[in-house]
């Protein structure tokens, strides 16, 4: 059988509040060790992702950056799989997208974890799966 989404996923991720100040968001994703992450809403619903580049790019800027929220700088373009969807699948939507993450969702579209594009290499390392 074909690897699924759900095989890969990380389950544990971190999330941030859209409206965390910018300077948190960057250090829950140095402390964590990760390139990106899910931003949700008041309500939980992911609205975006944020990651370090996004950070970098804002930083820069003349002002500094320091009240600027996670929701100011975050992609707000936001690509999907299932969670039983293969790597197939997955490879595809990255190519086509240029993501270099992957929001998971379950079949009521809750989120359920992240698939980076180094999660696919790691996979593809392996000897045990069938692709």
């Amino acid at each position: 059988m074909p690897t699924t989404i759900d095989q890969i996923m990380t389950r544990k991720l971190l999330s941030i509040a859209s409206d965390a100040p910018l300077e948190d968001a960057s250090w829950g994703l140095a402390l964590k060790r990760v390139q990106g992450a899910p931003v949700k809403d008041d309500r939980g619903r992911v609205i975006g992702i944020l990651s370090k580049g996004d950070i970098g790019v804002l930083e820069r800027l003349p002002a500094g950056g320091e009240h600027l929220k996670a929701s100011d700088a975050m992609t707000r373009v936001l690509y999907a799989i299932r969670e039983h969807d293969t790597v197939k699948q997955a490879a595809r939507r990255f190519v086509e997208t240029g993501a270099r993450e992957l929001v998971v969702l379950d079949p009521k579209d809750e989120l359920v974890g992240i698939v980076t594009q180094t999660d696919l290499v790691r996979l593809l390392l392996r000897d045990d799966v069938d692709l």
